[in-house]
């Protein structure tokens, strides 16, 4: 502690100096107190020597207990003068009487200090920053996995309600057809049904297609035929489409089709889907070959989309469609089934195969969609 204290500074100073040269050569470890300049400067100058200083606050003239290594310290001398009240004149001269580059070294480093003051307080706030970022991206990504968490919850609940109203819509809608088939005899509990069954639609027909389908409808009833249930199906039999009040004369039965006169048209249908009825009269509209009671209002679409349906229920719809297109004479459809893993590509591709009166079945033009497309085309 003050090592080489007690004598002339600058003697003191060269001799402590001299001992430091052989402390060092000699590899010992230690630490020395001292208020001498020339020791300052050896060891800033010396490998195996480092300066350190104590921390001081200049504003408050107090120590902060903590050690900073690498910088030389300061006396405070003037500083410390001034704060117990001697003459600022006194101070002066006082300072007039130092060697200007001992004077030069103690400003040196008093803006050094301030300057590492001012970094510390920088690097202090920035690190605040940073932990305060840390925490928000923090907050930000959890928040972003819970919407989206939220998202597909909601999505999934949407989904399912959707799927429940399809199904209860549908289920009503083949409870109403089942009931009309059922109660053919009885007029005003088929109409009762069929308006039931309008209700159940999204859009409301226009007026003047009401009025329209009405006088159809009122047509049929005049000349309904009467059904035979559980008759065998055979070459010039009349019968009836299910769920249609389409009817004429069997042709031909090829294994499970039957070539049916439809008016002026020739489809081959399904034997299950058609049902026996007992000769037909001729009507107003002329002949007896057969009726396709088709309503004008009847706007059946071109495309369908069953992208997404599993293969078992999506064979029945596309049927149904296929059938639709025959019945009104359409001459090319689309049907959407994707691309995806192929299974559902390849099954309807095999069932429009099968169809006698589709004349080919293509991909739809790249730009349109491709392989992702089946455009049927028909006789």
């Amino acid at each position: 502690d003050e090592f080489g204290s007690g004598t002339d500074p600058r003697l003191g100073g060269a001799i402590t100096e001299a001992f430091l040269s052989r402390f060092v050569a000699s590899g010992a470890f230690g630490v020395i107190t001292t208020h001498y300049g020339n020791l300052k400067n050896y060891a800033d100058q010396t490998p195996g020597i480092v300066n350190a200083a104590m921390q001081f606050d200049p504003l408050t003239l107090s120590p902060s207990y903590q050690i900073e290594v690498g910088i030389p310290g300061r006396s405070y001398a003037f500083e410390i003068a001034r704060k117990v009240g001697v003459d600022e004149a006194l101070l002066e001269d006082a300072r007039s009487k130092i060697d200007g580059s001992e004077v030069y070294s103690e400003e040196l480093l008093l803006r050094l200090e301030e300057q590492k003051a001012q970094l510390d307080r920088v690097l202090n706030e920035n690190r605040a920053k940073n932990e305060e970022l840390r925490t928000l991206l923090q907050r930000n990504l959890a928040l972003g996995k819970k919407l989206k968490a939220d998202e597909s919850r909601v999505l999934r609940e949407a989904h399912a309600q959707a799927q429940g109203l399809i199904n209860a819509a549908n289920a009503k809608i083949e409870r109403t057809i089942r009931e009309i088939r059922e109660s053919q005899a009885d007029k005003e509990r088929t109409r009762s049904l069929r308006k039931e069954l309008k209700e159940m639609l999204p859009k409301a027909p226009e007026p003047e297609e009401v009025e329209e389908e009405a006088l159809e409808e009122e047509a049929f009833e005049a000349e309904r035929p009467e059904i035979l249930r559980g008759a065998k199906v055979e070459t010039g039999h009349w019968v009836q489409l299910e769920d249609s009040n389409s009817y004429g004369q069997v042709l031909e039965i090829k294994g499970k089709r039957a070539v049916v006169a439809l008016g002026e048209m020739r489809v081959a249908i399904k034997l299950k889907n058609l049902v026996k009825i007992k000769r037909p009269g001729r009507s107003s509209r002329g002949g007896n070959r057969g009726s396709v009671m088709i309503s004008k209002k009847t706007n059946v679409s071109t495309e369908l989309r069953v992208k997404g349906f599993r293969v078992e229920q999506a064979l029945p719809v596309v049927e149904r469609f296929i059938d639709d297109a025959i019945l009104t004479g359409l001459e090319e459809v689309r049907i959407l089934h994707g691309k995806g893993t192929g299974a559902l590509r390849m099954a309807i591709r095999e069932f429009l195969v099968k169809v006698p009166e589709i004349r080919a079945t293509k991909d739809a033009l790249l730009e349109a969609g491709g392989a992702g497309w089946a455009v049927v085309l028909f006789k």
